[in-house]
Order: C-alpha cells, then structure tokens, then sequence
C-alpha cells in the first residue's frame, strides 16, 4: 500500500487530495495499483458526496414528505388503471 492509499484510508487526505497526488506521482506507480487507487478514491468521492448531500438537506431543514398523499401531483389512476384509451 503507497502513502496515499494510506492517507486516503485514514481520512487524511480528500479525494482531489489523493488525485492530485496521484497525478504528481503516477510515473512511479504501477498501472495496476493505480487502478487500485483510482477505486479508492471514487468510494472516497461517493462518501464525500453522501455527506455533503446529507448536510445540504439538514440544512434545509428538509423533512421528507409522508406517503399520506403519495397522489398529491398527477394522482396513481392515469398511470395503473387502464383506462378507455
């Protein structure tokens, strides 16, 4: 495992952290630990996403709606029912 897998791993590098590392070093990296690097730093990216998107919707104050009126736009009839068509 290199340094930045290291780093990577123990939160103490970003995804553009761990890119931009990889860039600078990618002559002295094998092509098949890049792969293994490049998977780590796409579950790092996803992780940063879900908790970026988990913060935005905190602040908002976002509640997620009730399925009481789960037919509150177009109502399920026009899409399971078949109708005189």
């Amino acid at each position: 495992m290199c340094i930045i897998c290291v780093d990577l791993t123990k939160d103490k590098l970003t995804s553009m952290e761990a890119r931009n590392n990889l860039k600078e070093m990618s002559s002295e990296i094998a092509e098949d630990h890049k792969l293994e690097l490049l998977n780590l730093i796409w579950k790092k990216e996803d992780e940063e996403f879900h908790k970026e998107y988990d913060q935005a919707l905190l602040e908002q104050n976002y509640d997620h709606p009730s399925n009481d009126g789960d037919d509150w736009f177009w109502g399920e009839d026009w899409m399971f029912n078949s109708g005189s068509d």
